[in-house]
């Protein structure tokens, strides 16, 4: 049976939302909330692994279909206990102190992201051709593969919003914005 994006969107939600009350559950809840996770893993078709990324690009497209007036569209990880909620505002995030290897206390206009590069594109989000949303799926994958080239760990999150400008990682944006997947 094929899964549409938009189902692929919801089954997203509410996997991440399941997730999100993991950790205040306990006993047969918490049991039952495991066996979800894993029978919306099987609809997906997701890998119990962390790497294997728990978004898939047609429900990114989706999402930023319909929030199409955004200026910045990135993909973060995040830690799984501190994912912020759909719709809530992503924290903004700190230089590297590259002398200690380490975040400094000097916080940056926007979320670090790797952003999906579409500024070049001459298109309207919510009224593309098949195209044009081809070329929307082909710099989705593209930031996916930046992702995973660039070693980040923790769980994928879709963050939109205004772009900010460009961090020092390889496809890396600032972005103001709040979580859409």
């Amino acid at each position: 049976m094929a899964i549409t994006g938009i189902e692929k969107v919801r089954l997203i939600k509410e996997l991440n939302a399941i997730r999100l009350s993991l950790p205040s559950q306990k006993g047969v809840e918490k049991l039952k909330s495991v066996k979800r996770i894993n029978e919306i893993r099987v609809l997906l078709s997701v890998e119990s692994s962390a790497d294997s990324g728990d978004l898939y690009v047609d429900a990114i497209l989706e999402q930023m279909k319909l929030n199409p007036n955004q200026s910045g569209y990135g993909l973060r990880r995040v830690d799984p206990e501190y994912i912020p909620e759909i719709g809530a505002s992503v924290p903004f995030s700190y230089d590297w102190d590259w002398e200690r290897d380490c975040s400094s206390d000097v916080q940056l206009p926007g979320a670090s992201c790797i952003g999906i590069d579409i500024s070049s594109m001459m298109i309207y989000l919510d009224n593309m051709s098949e195209d044009e949303e081809n070329e929307v799926l082909q710099a989705i994958e593209e930031a996916m593969n930046k992702i995973e080239k660039n070693n980040y760990s923790g769980e994928i999150i879709l963050v939109a919003g205004d772009f900010k400008g460009y961090g020092d990682d390889d496809g890396e944006i600032l972005i103001d914005g709040v979580r859409l997947l």
